[in-house]
C-alpha cells in the first residue's frame, strides 16, 4: 500500500474569487491533510492569475474583482478564455502529475473550475477530481450535476447535464474530515466505498473530460449517506504556503479596493451556517461554532508566525451568536490592555440586531472591528418580515446610527430591490428609507457605509422562496427569461431590473455612497452590472423642507393601474407604475426638478443570446407644481431567446413604447384612499410575519 506522504494531492481555487485574502478552504485542508499523514501542495490558482495579470496585462487587473465576467458564459468565453488559456494550461500539465486533485467551488469560479477539471481529465484520464465549497453544498448531486444553487428554479427545471469529469462531489458535510477520508480511502481501497457525505458515480472508470445526460455514460450518481457534523474547536489552525502568502502580500500592495489597506489579511473562522433563516437565502445551513477561546487561540498563532495583524472572518454572521461575540469582543480587549496581543484590525459579516448598540460598538472598536458587511436588505415592514430578518425599521435605523458614530467603521449594506409581493408603493417606501438614512453613508467621508446594491431578487434552489412559493406569490408553472414570476406577471425581470437602475439613480441624485461608487468632484458613476449602461443629468433647486411620509404617500397619482387583459398590457404597465412613483418621490423630495435618465440592460448575466431592456426618462417639475414625464422604453428578445418565455399564450416578446403624461400635482391629484391603505398595508409587519418550516438549506439547530 503507498504510503501517506506519497500520495500527491493538490488543493486548488480558480477564480473568480476575492483577491483580499488567502482561501480560508485551502488552509484548513492543507492542516486537515498535514496532520493526517499526507503532505498536499497548495495551487491557488486565483492568485496566481492575479499576478499574471498584473505583470502580463495589467490594464485588465483592476477589473478583477468585477464578479459578472467570470459567471457570463459571452464574456468568458470571448475575454477571459483568450486572456489566460496559454498561461492556465501550463498550470494543468503540472495538475496532471498528481494522483488527486481537489477544486473549492463557488458559483463564481465554476466556469473556470470545470474548464481547467475537464482539460485535467483529458490530460490525465486516470486523476482523482474531487470538488467541494459552496457550489456543491447547494448543488444538485453535490455538484455533479450541472445544475447549482446560483441559477434561479426556473431555470433549473431544464433538464441538467453531469459533470463525468468529476469523481466526487462533496455536500454539506465538513471538508476537512471529507477530504482525510477521501484521501485514505483512496490509498487503501482505491474507490470511495468507504468515504460518507459525498456524491460519487457508481462505477468509477470511464470518466469523461465532457458533459453528458444522465446515463448516457453507463454511470449514475449515488450518495454515500450523511457525516457526523464536527465540533469546530477540534480544527486546527489554517496554514498556507510561503509562495501563496508571498504572493498575495504582492497583490495586497497593487490592489486599492481593500477596507484593510495595503498589508497582508488572512482568513480565520468562528462559525459555519447562520442562526438565522432569510427567506432568500441559499447560504444558510446548520450553525455551529468556535469558542472563543479557540477562536483568539488562532490569531495568537497567526500573528507570531506570519506577523499578520488583518483578519478576514469567513463567517456567515460574526454576530450570529450575540454572546459568543461579546465574549470575544472582551477577551480580545483584555489581551490587548495586557499586552499579550498586538492591535490587530478585522471584519467580516454581521447582521443588523437591537443588543449591538453604541456601547456595545464601542468595545467592538476597540478589539479591532474596522470592517462590517451588514445585511439590512431593506426599510419597509412588509418586506422585512416577508424576508424573516425578524427586525424593523427602528431597530435597523439605531444600528446604523450606532456603526457610523464616529466614522471610523467601514461597512457595506446588503440592499435588495423587487422582492416577491413587493408593489410600487413598497419600492417607493424603501427608497424613503434610504432618503431617511443617507447620513449613514456619507458620500464625502473616507470611512464610512456604503449601499451594495442587489440587481433584483433571485429565487434560489430549495431556499423558502423556492419551497413556499405559494406564500411569496410566486407562480410555480410559468418563468420569463430563466427567472421568476410572480402570478399576477407584475413582478417580473425587467420591473425588478428597472427597479434596481431607479434605486443607482436615486443613490446617485441624492449623493448616497454606494460600493463600487466613482467619484469625480461631483459626479457619481453607475453602479457596475454586467454590460449594463446607464447615463443620467439632474438639476434642482434642493430639498423640501416638509418630506414627511404621510405626505409623500396620500396622492392619487400613486393609484396602481388596473384593467389590463393582457400579459403586455400587465408589463407596460408595471414599468410606468415603477416611473410613475418614483418620479413622484423625486418632486416630493425636491424643488423644481429636471432629470433625464437612460439605461439600456442587456441580461448577459443570465447567459441569453441578445435581449435587451432599454428605457429613457424625462422629468421636469415647475415651481407652480406642474411637470412634464415622458417615458421611453424598448424591449426584445431575441429569437434564441424566445424558448424562455414560459407564459401562456405568450411567444415573442417585442415592445417600442411611449408613454406622456403632464399636469399639475397639487390639482390633478387629490388625497386617494386606494394609495393610503397600501401604505399603511406596508407598515403591517404583524400581517405578513411568517415563519416557515425549515429546509434542507435553511436548518436552523
Amino acid at each position: 500500500m503507498m504510503d501517506k506522504k506519497d500520495l500527491k494531492i493538490a488543493l486548488c481555487i480558480c477564480p473568480q474569487w476575492s483577491i483580499s485574502t488567502p482561501s480560508f478552504a485551502l488552509g484548513s485542508l492543507n492542516t486537515a491533510l498535514k496532520e493526517a499523514g499526507f503532505n498536499p501542495t497548495q495551487y491557488d490558482i486565483n492568485m496566481m492569475s492575479s499576478l499574471y495579470l498584473k505583470n502580463n496585462h495589467k490594464e485588465y487587473f483592476k477589473k478583477w474583482t468585477q464578479d459578472d465576467p467570470w459567471s457570463t458564459k459571452g464574456v468568458f468565453w470571448e475575454q477571459i478564455v483568450p486572456l489566460f488559456q496559454e498561461f492556465w494550461f501550463d498550470i494543468v500539465k503540472e495538475l496532471s502529475e498528481f494522483d488527486a486533485v481537489s477544486f473549492t467551488t463557488y458559483s463564481s469560479n465554476i466556469m473556470t473550475t470545470d474548464y481547467l477539471a475537464r482539460y485535467l481529465r483529458q490530460l490525465n484520464p486516470n486523476i482523482h477530481i474531487w470538488y467541494g465549497g459552496p457550489f456543491c453544498w447547494y448543488g444538485e448531486n453535490g455538484g455533479l450535476s450541472e445544475l447549482g444553487s446560483n441559477q434561479s428554479t426556473n431555470e433549473s427545471l431544464i433538464k441538467g447535464k453531469y459533470r463525468e469529469f468529476v469523481d466526487v462531489g462533496c455536500g454539506t458535510n465538513e471538508g476537512e474530515k471529507t477530504i482525510v477520508d477521501l484521501a485514505t480511502d483512496l490509498i487503501e481501497t482505491g474507490s470511495y466505498d468507504n468515504t460518507n457525505g459525498i456524491w460519487k458515480w457508481d462505477k468509477l472508470r470511464p470518466s469523461f473530460a465532457t458533459v453528458l445526460e444522465q446515463g448516457r455514460s453507463g454511470r449514475k450518481p449515488v450518495y454515500t449517506g450523511n457525516l457526523q457534523i464536527m465540533n469546530l474547536d477540534t480544527l486546527s489552525t489554517p496554514t498556507w504556503s510561503e509562495e501563496v502568502l508571498k504572493g498575495y502580500t504582492e497583490i495586497r500592495k497593487e490592489d486599492k479596493t481593500s477596507d484593510f489597506g495595503p498589508k497582508l489579511t488572512v482568513p480565520i473562522q468562528g462559525s459555519r451556517g447562520c442562526t438565522f433563516k432569510c427567506t432568500f437565502c441559499s447560504e444558510t445551513r446548520l450553525y455551529r461554532y468556535r469558542s472563543p477561546e479557540k477562536l483568539i487561540e488562532d490569531i495568537t498563532k497567526l500573528n507570531k508566525e506570519y506577523g499578520v495583524e488583518n483578519f478576514w472572518f469567513t463567517d456567515s454572521l460574526i454576530n450570529g451568536s450575540i454572546s459568543n461575540y461579546k465574549k470575544f469582543v472582551d477577551v480580545l480587549n483584555e489581551l490587548i490592555d495586557k499586552g499579550e496581543l498586538p492591535k490587530i484590525r478585522y471584519g467580516g459579516y454581521f447582521r443588523t440586531h437591537k443588543k449591538m448598540n453604541e456601547k456595545f460598538l464601542d468595545e467592538a472598536r476597540k478589539s479591532g472591528l474596522v470592517y462590517m458587511n451588514i445585511g439590512v436588505e431593506n426599510g419597509v415592514p412588509k418586506t422585512l418580515a416577508l424576508m424573516e430578518k425578524n427586525q424593523t425599521p427602528d431597530v435597523i435605523k439605531m444600528y446604523l446610527d450606532a456603526v457610523t458614530k464616529d466614522d471610523k467603521i467601514v461597512f457595506d449594506a446588503g440592499w435588495i430591490p423587487g422582492y416577491p409581493r413587493e408593489t410600487t408603493i413598497d419600492f417607493i417606501s424603501s427608497l424613503k428609507f434610504l432618503f431617511d438614512t443617507k447620513h449613514n453613508f456619507k458620500y464625502d467621508v473616507e470611512k464610512t457605509g456604503r449601499i451594495n446594491l442587489m440587481k433584483g431578487t433571485d429565487v434560489l434552489v430549495d431556499t423558502p422562496l423556492d419551497t413556499e412559493r405559494e406564500v411569496f406569490d410566486i407562480s410555480k408553472d410559468e418563468s420569463l427569461l430563466k427567472n421568476w414570476i410572480s402570478n399576477d406577471y407584475r413582478n417580473n425581470i425587467f420591473n425588478r431590473n428597472l427597479r434596481s437602475h431607479l434605486t443607482d439613480l436615486f443613490l446617485n441624485i441624492f449623493k448616497i455612497n454606494k460600493r463600487g461608487m466613482i467619484k469625480d468632484g461631483d459626479v457619481s458613476m453607475a453602479q457596475s452590472w454586467a454590460l449594463d449602461t446607464s447615463f443620467y443629468n439632474f438639476q434642482s433647486d434642493g430639498n423640501k423642507s416638509n418630506v414627511s411620509d404621510d405626505i409623500i404617500f396620500k396622492n392619487s397619482f400613486l393609484t396602481p393601474s388596473s384593467g389590463e387583459s393582457t400579459f403586455k398590457e400587465i408589463l407596460i404597465n408595471s414599468l410606468i407604475d415603477e416611473v410613475k412613483g418614483f418620479a413622484w418621490l423625486i418632486y416630493s423630495l425636491q424643488k423644481n426638478v429636471n432629470l433625464e435618465f437612460g439605461m439600456t440592460d442587456n441580461f448577459k448575466v443570465f447567459n441569453l443570446k441578445d435581449t435587451s431592456f432599454i428605457i429613457n426618462i424625462n422629468f421636469e417639475t415647475k415651481p407652480n407644481s406642474d411637470f412634464n414625464l415622458k417615458v421611453d422604453f424598448k424591449i426584445n428578445v431575441d429569437k434564441e431567446d424566445r424558448k424562455y418565455l414560459n407564459i401562456k399564450n405568450v411567444n415573442e416578446l417585442e415592445l417600442d413604447e411611449t408613454f406622456e403624461i403632464s399636469g399639475n400635482f397639487d390639482k390633478d391629484y387629490s388625497d386617494n384612499k386606494v394609495v393610503k391603505d397600501i401604505y399603511l398595508d406596508s407598515l403591517n409587519i404583524d400581517k405578513y410575519k411568517i415563519n416557515i418550516a425549515r429546509t434542507a438549506t435553511t436548518g436552523r439547530y
